[in-house]
């Protein structure tokens, strides 16, 4: 019998989500996103995807362990209801994302208009690079982890439901 839905599922959308990226990278998209970036954002925004992944999955081990208990074992249901408080800062970490990859298109805005002149457009072109970079990076991991947030936030709701 399978258990640990929940991990199988994030399994899956991380190895989507990782091959997606390889294939980017594949392609020569990965690098120059992080070469281009003048702001370093792009750093700033992977690590933040990093903990927020370790996190989801630490977070869904917790709620898969207590799924698998719920009709074998007592569950404190003071632990259970605290279970959706301890998620949320995933949904956080996902709005973070977003922010911090729309900052990134602030800066690199203000980089190309502030240097901007007819004689150099070395400066708009890596502004430019850092606004469209770190938008893109910042949107796609921010997708990856809202959608890993969804199933961990489904499960943990089911699971304080069936405590009731």
């Amino acid at each position: 019998m399978m258990h640990n839905h929940l991990i199988y599922r994030l399994i899956i959308v991380t190895t989507a989500g990782a091959a997606l990226l390889y294939a980017a990278h594949s392609l020569g998209y990965i690098a120059p996103l992080f070469k281009s970036d003048a702001s370093y954002l792009s750093y700033a925004i992977a690590a933040l995807f990093a903990f927020g992944l370790a996190s989801t999955f630490t977070r869904a081990a917790r709620v898969g362990r207590a799924l698998n208990l719920r009709y074998t074992a007592p569950i404190d249901q003071r632990n259970v209801a605290k279970m959706d408080a301890k998620n949320a800062h995933i949904a956080d970490i996902s709005g973070w994302l977003l922010q911090l990859g729309f900052l990134g298109t602030v800066i690199g805005l203000w980089i190309a208009l502030a240097g901007l002149s007819a004689d150099n457009t070395d400066a708009l072109i890596i502004g430019l690079k850092t606004a469209v970079g770190t938008t893109i990076l910042g949107g796609f991991l921010s997708l990856w982890t809202d959608i890993n947030r969804r199933m961990l936030d489904t499960a943990t709701e089911c699971l304080v439901e069936d405590m009731k």
